[in-house]
């Protein structure tokens, strides 16, 4: 089982609202945007500023509070302090010269502000296959995929040298760690690419007009699906994985988004607002993709659905109030699971904390997410179901964001610092968190493969 331990991350809370949504809806807007997660620019021979599209809120807006303390039943698992800075060694970049390593503290030469989360010390030891990281980090040419090991070698831009101008974003894994598939404007518009795992071999697949995002591969591998907008609104449409046979699974009037496939790669849930707002939670089968079943429709947009492992529940965000408890509150939003089988909007987050971004763990059992526990400060939440426990991974100074499980369940990446400079942090089964990328740059959208890399 994953320890928790200290780490800082970053600073805006009310704009959850905004980032929350903008996190996983925005991606379906426009180029360079992830669906769940915030894109920023490419990689760069010094800092870069962090994208002006990411609204920020008065801290005087919202009231520090506390997470609950786990049932008595459960003792609360110990904080484990994160490594002195002190003494720690910048990770190594490849290739160095792309990027201006930040200084432990204080501020880059350029004025803008470091995360001080120290870095892993340099390993001497011969290279391993590892479960490797791909991520998007912002540049001189724009948005680009990079990958890392999570020990913070091997710190690789994929996509530079594959184009002159662009932003790329939205990295998804094949099943067998072979190829990633992201979003690229590159050719003028948002279209879905794949590559090899080392970045040879970049192909557009879609190439039509309208933006396609999204792209999720199926759990066996052989399709991918995407959200388009060449129909006039967003539908979800479905294709091969070399491109072929893109068929419109929806068909319907308003916007179709974020696909997330069952683990039997039978069904797809996605959210809709069916020809009016707001949004909500549906599943289709692919035996009758125009029929899907609608499982959740509350006074406010769902977003970000993720399947628990054994294709029972479904994980969502949505505004404050959307399970029918308390007042409605569409400027903050909270984590809710809900049944596959039909049921009601669970909340498992604290209903008085922005929360977003859920990812289920690898057993199922357990559901990250993001939450504010004062205004100025965000941290991953883990929520064991069943148990109705919380624990809490400590984020750098500022926000953390974006948590992504590894597949073996031991560790979580997630994104840390402010809109300024946004690394990845890696918390291993050790209880240790550490900033593996450690450079003046902002990243985001952490995604570990699948399986082990050479």
């Amino acid at each position: 089982m994953l320890n928790v331990s200290r780490s800082p991350m970053f600073r805006p809370h009310r704009y959850l609202p905004v980032f929350t949504l903008a996190l996983v809806l925005v991606a379906c807007s426009g180029p360079g945007n992830d669906a769940s997660s915030l894109d920023p620019s490419p990689v760069a021979t010094n800092t870069v500023a962090r994208p002006t599209d990411i609204p920020t809120m008065p801290p005087a807006t919202r009231t520090p509070v506390v997470i609950p303390t786990p049932l008595p039943t459960v003792p609360p698992t110990a904080t484990v302090p994160a490594p002195s800075p002190v003494g720690t060694a910048p990770i190594p970049t490849a290739p160095a010269a792309t990027r201006a390593a930040a200084s432990p503290i204080g501020s880059s030469a350029a004025g803008s502000p470091q995360l001080t989360i120290p870095a892993i010390l340099a390993n001497p030891g011969p290279l391993q296959p590892a479960y490797r990281i791909a991520f998007v980090s912002n540049g001189a040419s724009g948005d680009d995929i990079w990958t890392v090991d999570p020990d913070g070698r091997r710190l690789t831009d994929l996509t530079q040298a594959q184009k002159a101008k662009g932003n790329d974003s939205d990295p998804e894994w094949s099943p067998d760690g072979t190829r990633i598939a992201f979003v690229s404007d590159r050719d003028g518009n948002a279209d879905v690419w794949v590559m090899n795992a080392d970045g040879s071999g970049a192909r557009n697949l879609t190439h039509t007009p309208g933006d396609d995002r999204n792209p999720r591969w199926s759990p066996d591998g052989t399709r991918i699906a995407f959200t388009t907008f060449r129909d006039g609104d967003a539908e979800i449409y479905l294709m091969t994985a070399n491109g072929a046979e893109q068929t419109n699974l929806t068909k319907a009037d308003g916007d179709d988004l974020q696909p997330a496939w069952s683990p039997d790669g039978t069904r797809i849930a996605f959210v809709s607002e069916r020809g009016k707002r707001p949004r909500a939670l549906y599943v289709l089968s692919l035996d009758a993709p125009k029929t899907p079943a609608k499982l959740a429709a509350p006074p406010c947009d769902l977003a970000s659905p993720a399947w628990s492992a054994d294709g029972k529940t479904i994980a969502v965000i949505g505004c404050i109030g959307a399970d029918g408890q308390g007042n409605l509150d569409p400027l903050q939003h909270a984590a809710y699971v809900v049944p596959t089988g039909g049921g009601a909007l669970v909340v498992v987050s604290d209903p008085n904390m922005d929360s977003g971004g859920p990812a289920f763990a690898p057993d199922g059992k357990t559901l990250a997410f993001w939450s504010y526990r004062t205004p100025q400060q965000a941290d991953i939440v883990l929520f064991t179901l069943g148990a109705n426990t919380r624990r809490i991974i400590q984020a750098p100074p500022g926000a953390g964001r974006e948590p992504t499980w590894s597949v073996d369940g031991a560790s979580i990446a997630f994104i840390g610092g402010d809109f300024t400079i946004g690394n990845v942090i890696v918390s291993d089964g050790l209880g240790q968190v550490h900033n593996i990328t450690n450079h003046a740059a902002s990243d985001r959208s952490p995604r570990w493969s699948p399986q082990k890399l050479p």
